[in-house]
């Protein structure tokens, strides 16, 4: 039987009871999630936890006394202890406690990738040390392990993030002391894509601009679905003039700056869902696909680049339409349209919904190559899913992307000139 797949905001989700339940229980002195889940695979097939102890036996006796877990194989030695166990949903998960000075050896080893790991262990090799579940050595001299830095440091590194670890080109980058600085959640200024009770999201106008100040934010994109069609998906182009009133009043009142932007549909001959005079009248547009996901990969991308074409278009959200272990990408080739994109002037979105990050890492990595701008964005319905960025930012990370790279990490200036054109 195939092995189940989760998306990893699930995963994670399923993980945190047991991480808290771990943090500062008896004998452990500090826990992490390593593996894929650490490295923001967009999907996983289980997930790793380590603890670094300071009384194998209280903390053993901890592991023990989790309840709720259906349990699998354990087993241990003289430095480690591993209990296999079910989380929420089936999803299998390994613990691993370790002593605490070996905490950053285990984060390292299991945290991957194997390339990465071997790449590591081969370069330490060269220069006579050895790395194992007790750190660096030195023949049979320690030299340290306490600290993930401590295996970066000791072969001469410095330290790559999780997100990068993949055993090739930041192998490079690291030894010639090149690793990018990627980009991070703290960089971001503002959100261009939530949607409001205007069409299918659950808070107001106003109830979406104060979260967005609670996080920080010095703008927000209200990108409501909006349509020219009776009985669309949406708000109907001719109620965003009440709403436009609306945000010009919070501008007022509010120290933000809302956006008037509209979630807008890429019709199956890839022209938009709007007219051409409500088009002109936006700030600014994120378009996307959500009918017609079956046609031919060529059709599919033809009808992308033409929607592109249009002048009014600024942003393609979640670009390849697929949905994490329920719904495929909708086919069109996507090297072709990141490509188009960047020779367009147009902007990709990292979308950071938990059921899509969509730019994965890989196209992020690509369309970095071809100099095409991007924007990290909730595409949230609510307010608890403002606080969902960081699965964007983590894909973005992956694909080696540096604030310079995304929109939304640019001030109200220079977004608003690059929105409008």
């Amino acid at each position: 039987m195939a092995e189940q797949c989760f998306p990893l905001p699930v995963a994670v989700d399923a993980a945190h009871g047991l991480l808290k339940a771990l943090q500062g229980a008896p004998g452990i002195r500090r826990v992490a999630l390593a593996g894929s889940a650490r490295r923001h695979m967009e999907t996983v097939r289980s997930v790793t936890i380590v603890a670094g102890v300071g009384d194998k036996a209280k903390s053993s006796t901890t592991l023990s006394g989790l309840s709720g877990l259906a349990s699998g194989q354990s087993h241990s030695d003289d430095l480690m202890s591993c209990r296999e166990v079910r989380l929420e949903g089936g999803l299998p998960a390994e613990i691993v406690l370790v002593p605490d000075d070996c905490f950053g050896a285990a984060m390292f080893l299991r945290t991957g990738t194997y390339v990465h790991v071997a790449a590591i262990a081969s370069l330490a090799g060269e220069q006579g040390l050895t790395i194992g579940e007790q750190g660096v050595f030195r023949g049979a001299r320690r030299l340290g392990g306490a600290e993930e830095e401590d295996i970066y440091a000791l072969v001469g590194l410095p330290y790559v993030p999780p997100e990068l670890r993949e055993g090739g080109e930041e192998m490079i980058e690291a030894s010639e002391g090149e690793l990018p600085r990627l980009i991070a959640r703290a960089d971001l200024r503002g959100d261009l894509h939530v949607h409001t009770n205007w069409s299918d999201g659950k808070a107001s106008l106003e109830e979406m601009a104060l979260k967005a100040q609670e996080l920080g934010y010095a703008y927000l994109g209200i990108t409501d679905h909006a349509h020219r069609v009776e009985g669309g998906w949406g708000i109907h182009e001719r109620d965003l003039a009440r709403q436009w009133e609306e945000i010009d009043r919070l501008n007022e009142k509010l120290d933000i700056r809302l956006l008037k932007g509209a979630e807008v549909e890429i019709l199956a001959d890839g022209s938009l869902g709007l007219s051409e005079a409500m088009l002109a009248k936006l700030d600014y547009t994120i378009c996307s696909i959500h009918t017609h996901l079956d046609l031919p990969a060529e059709q599919q991308t033809t009808r992308i680049l033409k929607a592109m074409d249009h002048p009014r278009f600024r942003v393609l959200a979640h670009p390849t339409g697929r949905l994490l272990c329920n719904q495929d990408a909708h086919g069109a080739h996507m090297g072709r349209i990141i490509v188009g994109a960047a020779e367009r002037g147009r902007i990709l979105e990292v979308n950071a919904k938990r059921d899509r990050l969509d730019l994965n890492g890989y196209h992020c990595d690509l369309a970095r190559e071809v100099g095409c701008l991007l924007a990290v964005c909730t595409d949230a319905h609510s307010l608890e899913a403002m606080e969902n960025m960081v699965w964007g930012i983590g894909q973005a990370r992956r694909g080696r992307i540096a604030p310079e790279n995304v929109l939304n990490a640019r001030g109200l200036e220079d977004i608003a000139r690059i929105l409008t054109g």
